[in-house]
């Protein structure tokens, strides 16, 4: 989610990305992984409540990767992401949840993942790491998708997705991150609190 038109707001880039609804932006997570998180909430493409007075958690945003081909991939194959409750907006209940699918060969679509609501208080982002080795996803066309179940009110119920990554030749010890990315991002200092991190130079210092 590195792609931010004038390191301001944007949509999820469409050469990787099926859909709007989530806000892909470099201010609403605290200590993120990488340049740019998509955030989940109550609101649509536009902006706009989906249904105001719905309260209940209900489908909310979804975001779908394009078709990949993994008929002939290795049973090596991961999907790990980072994942944060919150940020610097409104924390989701515990019925509220952030749930990932994958398509089958039948093309329908079967949770693999989910994770509740909670007040964020240790200003972290949580690892996911999950194998892919089903036979029912091992094919041409597979797809996966993050969606949220949120109050459809307002901009409430907040999740950030950063550093999505899927690729063969994993385990479950590839942890390392290889990304060395220019920060300018909300981030929490013990002796600071909250601030707004990184420069929009590198040389400025020299």
């Amino acid at each position: 989610f590195s792609r931010l038109r004038n390191l301001g707001d944007d949509y999820p880039n469409p050469s990787l990305w099926q859909g709007n609804t989530v806000y892909v932006n470099n201010h609403m997570a605290i200590n993120p992984i990488s340049q740019g998180v998509a955030t989940f909430d109550g609101l649509n493409e536009r902006g706009r409540a989906y249904a105001f007075g719905l309260s209940i958690p209900t489908l909310s945003d979804s975001l779908t990767s394009h078709c990949i081909r993994l008929a002939s991939a290795p049973d090596t194959v991961y999907l790990s992401f980072f994942y944060q409750a919150q940020g610097m907006g409104n924390a989701p209940e515990f019925e509220d949840l952030l749930v990932l699918e994958f398509k089958d060969t039948a093309d329908r679509w079967q949770q693999v993942w989910d994770a509740n609501g909670y007040i964020l208080e240790d200003f972290k982002f949580n690892r996911v790491m999950i194998p892919i080795l089903d036979e029912r996803y091992l094919f041409d066309g597979f797809q996966f998708r993050f969606t949220n179940y949120a109050s459809l009110s307002g901009n409430v119920d907040h999740w950030h997705i950063d550093y999505v990554e899927l690729d063969g030749g994993r385990t479950k010890t590839d942890t390392v991150i290889r990304d060395v990315a220019q920060m300018s991002q909300t981030s929490f200092i013990p002796e600071l609190g909250y601030a707004q991190t990184g420069t929009y130079s590198l040389l400025k210092e020299y």
